[in-house]
């Protein structure tokens, strides 16, 4: 059985409007790119990148949902929005790819609790990356990712 989730969130360091990118900053360092989104490949909206803050999101009323299906599945409205999966093995919870908002209405879900928890994170790619380490913090797990992904993590520093 998983240790019992307690919100811990960085709530005031800077996260791209577009993909979602928690970074190591807050608003006074003048943050202009986003890495994830500066790649060629990403949109970008025509007013240009743009942060905001774990507070400035909860604050606006964003909520996570959950979608019945096999997976019980978070969900986000909140940048590209994101998806998570929540995975049932044998050997613990997996929460596959992440959404940016956490917040303690997500923690208190019967859905992540009486399912056991979260045991580990898994990250498909540079976009799901979001808060990670805020989750890695409230769950008490490690979280994995591809070796060649790792450079785009944005906040390697797990202490809230």
């Amino acid at each position: 059985m998983a240790p019992k989730a307690i919100l811990k969130t960085s709530n005031d360091l800077l996260i791209c409007t577009a993909c979602g990118t928690q970074f190591d900053v807050t608003g006074s360092s003048n943050k202009k790119v986003c890495r994830d989104c500066d790649d060629p490949r990403q949109f970008v909206s025509p007013t240009g990148q743009a942060f905001t803050t774990l507070s400035k999101i909860r604050e606006a009323g964003h909520r996570n949902t959950f979608k019945k299906d096999e997976n019980n599945s978070p969900t986000s409205q909140f940048s590209i929005g994101e998806r998570t999966m929540l995975l049932q093995t044998p050997n613990g919870n997996v929460l596959w790819d992440l959404i940016t908002l956490l917040d303690q209405e997500t923690v208190d879900k019967p859905q992540i609790n009486s399912l056991g928890g979260i045991a580990v994170i898994v990250i498909s790619h540079p976009h799901y990356y979001t808060a990670y380490a805020d989750w890695t913090l409230t769950f008490h797990c490690p979280i994995y990712t591809g070796a060649a992904d790792f450079p785009w993590l944005e906040r390697t520093s797990t202490q809230a």
